[in-house]
C-alpha cells in the first residue's frame, strides 16, 4: 500500500499514467528501475514485490509494473479513503519480526531522550524541575508540612499530605520518583511509586489532591503575535513550545513573538495609495489560497477584499484543481484570474480553464474576472478600488512585476483626482 502511493504519486498529481505517457517514463520516480530491472544499491525491490506475492524476478516486476499503470488509466492512481486513514496513522515495510525490533527501538531511543545525553534531555528535566518546585513550595506550605524557614517539621514518609503533594505534582510535570523522594523526603524512590498507588484508592488522600490542585493558578503565559491567520498561531505556538523546552524565559519568548513581522512572500505588505492596501503572497494551492483569505479577513474585517490570481504552478494551470480553486477563489469579494503561463507545454484536454474558473467564482457568489494581462488586470482594478480596499496578489513567481505597477497606477489616479 505505501508503496502504491509512492509509485502513483505522478498520476494523482496529473503529471503522468493514461492519457499523460507512461508512469514509468517519470523521470524522479523509483519505478522505472522496476521495470529496467538495473537500479542503484540503496533500491529494494523484493520487499515491494514480496509485499504483493509477486515473483523477486523480471516476471514480477513487469507485473507489478502493468498493475501500476492500469491503476493510473482507471482511476488516476487515487486510494480508498480506509488506505489513505491507514496511512495517517503510520506504517512500516516489513514483517512482524521487523515491526517488533522497530517498537523496541523506538522505546529505547525515547528513554534515551529524557534520560541519557540528548541534546533536548537537559532542558526538558530542568523544565519540569522547575514547575515541580512550583508545586512543591505551595503544598508544603498550604499542608503545613514545613515551618516559617521552609524547614520540614517532623512527619513520616508516608503521611497522606506527602502522597497527595507528590500525586500532584507527578500528575503536573515531568519530574520522577527520585526527584519526589528526595525533595519530599518520603524515603526511597520506590516507596513514592507504591505509595501513590495506594494514594489512589484513599478517599482522604483524594480529598487532598483536589484542594491542592484548585489552589494552583494557570500560570500559562499569554503570548500575541503580529500576524493574522490558524497556521501562523500554529506555529508560534510550536516555537513557544521548542523555546520554553530550549530555556528561554517567557519575556524573551514574548519579545521574540512579538518582532517577528513574518517572512517575505506571506502577506507582505508591498505599499499603500490612498488607503488601498497591496500585499503579496506566496498561496497558490487551493489550500494557501483559503487560508491566505481567512486569515486576511480576520486582519481587515470591514475591507474589500481583491484577490489577484496567477495559475503558475505545474498544478495550479492544469484542470486538476479547477473545482477547488473556484471554491477558494470566491471567498473573497473580487477574485481575477490571470492568463496561464507557458499554455503550449500543456495538453488542451489537462488545461485549466480560466474563463469557466470565473464563471464559477460568480456561481458560487463571488465576482470572478479572467483578464488576459497584467496591464488590463491593472486597469481594472484601479477603475474599481476605493479607499480601505485591499488588493492580496497571490502567486509562486513574479506576476509580471504586478505589485509595483498596481502602486504606480494608484498614485496616477490619485494624482489626477486631486487636480
Amino acid at each position: 500500500m505505501v508503496a502504491d502511493y509512492i509509485h502513483l504519486n505522478p498520476a494523482r498529481a496529473g503529471l503522468a499514467g493514461g492519457v499523460r505517457g507512461k508512469l514509468t517514463e517519470y523521470e524522479w520516480s523509483s519505478l522505472p528501475a522496476y521495470r529496467r530491472g538495473k537500479r542503484p544499491t540503496w533500491l529494494v525491490c523484493e520487499r515491494v514485490l514480496g509485499a504483493f506475492e509477486l515473483a523477486h524476478n523480471g516476471r514480477g516486476r513487469r507485473a507489478y509494473v502493468e498493475y501500476l499503470e492500469k491503476r493510473a488509466a482507471n482511476d488516476g492512481g487515487n486510494l480508498s479513503e480506509a488506505s489513505m486513514a491507514a496511512l495517517r496513522r503510520g506504517w512500516y515495510l516489513g514483517d512482524e519480526a521487523f515491526r517488533d525490533r522497530l517498537l523496541d527501538f523506538v522505546k529505547k531511543g525515547s528513554k534515551i531522550l529524557v534520560k541519557k545525553g540528548s541534546h533536548a534531555a537537559a532542558p526538558i528535566r530542568r523544565h519540569g524541575e522547575l514547575e515541580a518546585e512550583k508545586i512543591a513550595v505551595k503544598g508544603l506550605k498550604q499542608f503545613g508540612l514545613v515551618d516559617e524557614a521552609g524547614s520540614f517539621s517532623p512527619s513520616r514518609k508516608g503521611d497522606p499530605r506527602k502522597v497527595a503533594l507528590a500525586s500532584v505534582v507527578k500528575a503536573h510535570t515531568s519530574v520522577g520518583n527520585e526527584w519526589l523522594a528526595i525533595r519530599l523526603e518520603m524515603g526511597h524512590n520506590r516507596s513514592v511509586s507504591r505509595l501513590i498507588r495506594q494514594g489512589n484508592n484513599d478517599d482522604k488522600i483524594k480529598k487532598l489532591c483536589a484542594k491542592l490542585t484548585k489552589l494552583l493558578p494557570c500560570e500559562d503565559p499569554v503570548h500575541s503575535v503580529p500576524m493574522t491567520g490558524e497556521f501562523n498561531v500554529r506555529n508560534a505556538a510550536m516555537a513557544v513550545a521548542c523555546a520554553t523546552f530550549a530555556g528561554l524565559t517567557v519575556e524573551e519568548i514574548r519579545n521574540g513573538l512579538e518582532s517577528f513581522k513574518g517572512v517575505a512572500r506571506r502577506q507582505e505588505f508591498k505599499g499603500e495609495v490612498n488607503g488601498i492596501k497591496v500585499i503579496d503572497d506566496f498561496a497558490h494551492h487551493p489550500t494557501a489560497i483559503k487560508l491566505a483569505v481567512q486569515s486576511l479577513r480576520q486582519r481587515h474585517p470591514d475591507s474589500r477584499l481583491w484577490v489577484l490570481f496567477e495559475p503558475r504552478s505545474n498544478t495550479t494551470r492544469r484542470a486538476i484543481f479547477q473545482n477547488e480553486l473556484a471554491e477558494a477563489l470566491a471567498l473573497a469579494d473580487f477574485a481575477v484570474v490571470a492568463a496561464i503561463p507557458d499554455l503550449h507545454k500543456i495538453l488542451e484536454n489537462d488545461r485549466l480553464d480560466p474563463t469557466k474558473l470565473s464563471t464559477d467564482i460568480a456561481r458560487l457568489g463571488g465576482i470572478g474576472y479572467y483578464l488576459p494581462d497584467v496591464e488590463t488586470i491593472v486597469a481594472q482594478v484601479v477603475e474599481n478600488a476605493r479607499p480601505g480596499d485591499i488588493i492580496a496578489v497571490l502567486s509562486n513567481g513574479g506576476f509580471g512585476g504586478i505589485h509595483q505597477k498596481l502602486l504606480n497606477a494608484l498614485e496616477k489616479d490619485t494624482a489626477l483626482l486631486t487636480k
